[in-house]
């Protein structure tokens, strides 16, 4: 059971019995965690046992040693949570969303905490702790696949072993689908006005009339909108699911225009906390309950209300997945009488067709 170098790694070459086919566990950072992952197996060899050992471990497909345990090279879910934040989600409209889930599970397991070291019984647990802290199903899921992407980014490292396995998804309520209606817009713009909230009103519109996200409202800036229209595509965000073109109507470009004049920067650049705080006196004022995520909603509705296809929705949405799209499904019966009445105008299909002899 020698420890070997190859590649300019160090490895482990393990041999069960005299003649058996070995098995390697490699690339190691270093001899010291090459020892540990020695001893191990020389105490699994010695006592029979296979190694990795499935009895003590788990399956090896999820194996969760001694060695991986206490190898410097082991990722805490801190270092996994950086990682994976400088890889994708760093500058992302969703970054706040991702720290806000970070910040509970961080408290929950402890930063410091090992992956290798988090069991299936202690996400139960972490399930169990939401629930009784008033978490719906799909924000529980929400922090779970947090926990989840963090783990995937340090194993492909070879930094924690594969996750425990089977993830306790939790089953999604499908709730109401809260939309404004045009009364309620009337009132919320009046109450803005009698408030002086000019800024708030305006920021609200851009909401409602392209269905961004206040993570990308708050990224606004004058080059989204040099084409005349709003263009999703900001330098620092790593990933393309984010980059769309929305059309933009009258009252919405005038609004961006008219920022754009005031801001050399961001057109939106208030706080977070700044537009929450004056939302909740409008909200009174106006006698609406919802949060501004509504207004995202809101759009989407009106579009599927309007005739618009679920794929044009996705796009103009920039929902990675149709998955996300469908809530608004049952709201596109003008896309659905839209389709029949195309196909029944066009070249395969024939009304008289099956009374003909």
């Amino acid at each position: 059971m020698p420890i070997e170098t190859k590649n300019g790694k160090l490895r482990v070459r393990v041999r069960q019995k005299s003649g058996s086919t070995p098995f390697y566990y490699w690339p190691l950072e270093n001899r010291e965690d090459a020892q540990r992952w020695l001893d191990v197996a020389k105490e699994d060899v010695k006592c029979n046992r296979k190694w990795p050992c499935p009895s003590e471990y788990g399956s090896t497909d999820t194996i969760l040693t001694k060695a991986a345990r206490t190898s410097s090279a082991a990722w805490t879910l801190r270092q996994a949570f950086d990682k994976k934040m400088e890889l994708d989600w760093e500058g992302s409209p969703t970054e706040g969303n991702y720290i806000k889930n970070w910040k509970q599970v961080s408290e929950f397991f402890g930063a410091n905490t090992l992956l290798a070291d988090v069991t299936l019984d202690d996400v139960d647990a972490f399930v169990i702790t939401m629930k009784r802290k008033g978490n719906s199903g799909g924000t529980i899921n929400r922090k779970l696949s947090l926990l989840s992407s963090i783990w995937t980014t340090a194993h492909q490292r070879q930094k924690a072993p594969q996750r425990v396995s089977p993830w306790p998804r939790q089953q999604e309520s499908e709730g109401r689908l809260q939309f404004w209606t045009t009364a309620e817009e009337q009132r919320i713009f009046q109450a803005c006005n009698r408030l002086g909230f000019e800024d708030l009103r305006d920021y609200l519109l851009i909401l409602l009339d392209t269905g961004i996200r206040r993570g990308e409202a708050a990224q606004l800036s004058l080059s989204n909108i040099a084409s005349g229209q709003l263009d999703m595509n900001f330098g620092n965000t790593r990933t393309k699911r984010h980059t769309r073109s929305i059309p933009l109507t009258a009252r919405a470009l005038e609004v961006l225009r008219n920022a754009a004049k005031e801001s050399t920067s961001k057109l939106f650049p208030r706080t977070t906390q700044y537009y929450n705080k004056r939302w909740t006196l409008v909200q009174h004022l106006a006698k609406v309950e919802g949060c501004m995520h509504v207004f995202r909603h809101t759009y989407a509705s009106r579009l599927a209300q309007s005739g618009a296809s679920l794929v044009h929705i996705q796009q103009l949405m920039g929902h990675k997945s149709v998955k996300a799209t469908m809530i608004y499904a049952h709201l596109c019966t003008g896309a659905l009488q839209n389709t029949v009445e195309h196909f029944m105008t066009s070249e395969f299909f024939n009304a008289d067709s099956h009374l003909s002899g």
